[in-house]
């Protein structure tokens, strides 16, 4: 596998956490306002992510009679 295709491979592989991890070449590309705009939207999936975890350990504990 040549360098870039190495390189693209490693940019584009799978990493669950952290959300908000950009692929580097996203950042050479983009304007600020468009990775500002990101950035918001990563942060807005975050929260809600985080909503839905205290949802469901709240109908856990509902469920174990806590």
């Amino acid at each position: 596998m040549d360098e870039s295709k190495h390189e693209l491979a490693s940019a584009l592989r799978f990493r669950p956490w952290p959300i908000w991890d950009p692929v580097p070449w996203l950042i050479d590309i983009l304007d600020k306002r468009q990775l500002v705009e990101i950035g918001r939207i990563q942060l807005e999936l975050h929260q809600e992510s985080l909503k839905a975890q205290i949802k469901a350990a709240e109908a856990m504990h509902k469920v174990l009679g806590r």
